[in-house]
C-alpha cells in the first residue's frame, strides 16, 4: 500500500466510520451474535453458481470477505469496503452507478460461500468508508427466507439504495 498513508491522515476519522457503520447495522438489522473480519473461503462453483456469472462449474474461487454481521438463526449482512476516489459526482451518474454495479458478482461469490457454510444472507452491502456511504446490492442471490436456490441472473443488480452515514 505505498502511499497509503498519505491518503488516511485522519486515524480517529477512520475509527468513526467504523462506529458509524455499526450503527447503521445495528440500526437496520439487529443486534449482531456475532462480527466475522476478513473471513477466508474456498468455493468450488456448482452449475447453478458458475453459469450465471460466466464461470466454469468446478472453478475453484478463494477470497476473503470484509465483514459479515451476524444475525440470529443463521442469517448474516456480508459488507465489502471498497474506495472510489470521485464519489464527490452525481451517485447516480453512470460512472458512478457502473463502478458499485460491477461489484455486484463479487458479492454474489461471497453470498454462494456462506451459504455453502449453511449461513442465510439477506443483504449485501458496499460500504465505502471515506465517503460514508453504503451501497445496498439487492440481488437474487441474498434471500429472506431460508431457501437456498440460486437466480441465474446474478449479474443484474436488482436494485440499489444509497444511504449516506456520515452527518
Amino acid at each position: 500500500a505505498a502511499g497509503f498513508e498519505n491518503q488516511i491522515t485522519d486515524i480517529d476519522g477512520v475509527i468513526r466510520a467504523e462506529d458509524r457503520l455499526f450503527d447503521y447495522l445495528e440500526d437496520t438489522y439487529g443486534k449482531p451474535v456475532d462480527i466475522l473480519r476478513e473471513t477466508p473461503f474456498t468455493l468450488v462453483l456448482d452449475k447453478t453458481q458458475a453459469e450465471p456469472l460466466g464461470l466454469r462449474e468446478g472453478q475453484i474461487v478463494r477470497g476473503e470477505i470484509d465483514l459479515v454481521w451476524m444475525l440470529e438463526d443463521g442469517a448474516c449482512v456480508l459488507v465489502d469496503y471498497k474506495s472510489y476516489p470521485h464519489f464527490d459526482s452525481d451517485l447516480n451518474a453512470p460512472q458512478v452507478r457502473e463502478h458499485y454495479a460491477g461489484y455486484a458478482p463479487q458479492l454474489a461469490l461471497y453470498s454462494y460461500a456462506l451459504q455453502s457454510a449453511g449461513y442465510r444472507v439477506t443483504d449485501g452491502l458496499i460500504y465505502y468508508p471515506v465517503q460514508g456511504r453504503i451501497i445496498r446490492i439487492k440481488s437474487k442471490t441474498f434471500r429472506k427466507e431460508p431457501v437456498p436456490v440460486y437466480n441465474s441472473e446474478v449479474r443484474n443488480i436488482d436494485s440499489w439504495k444509497i444511504t449516506t452515514i456520515v452527518s
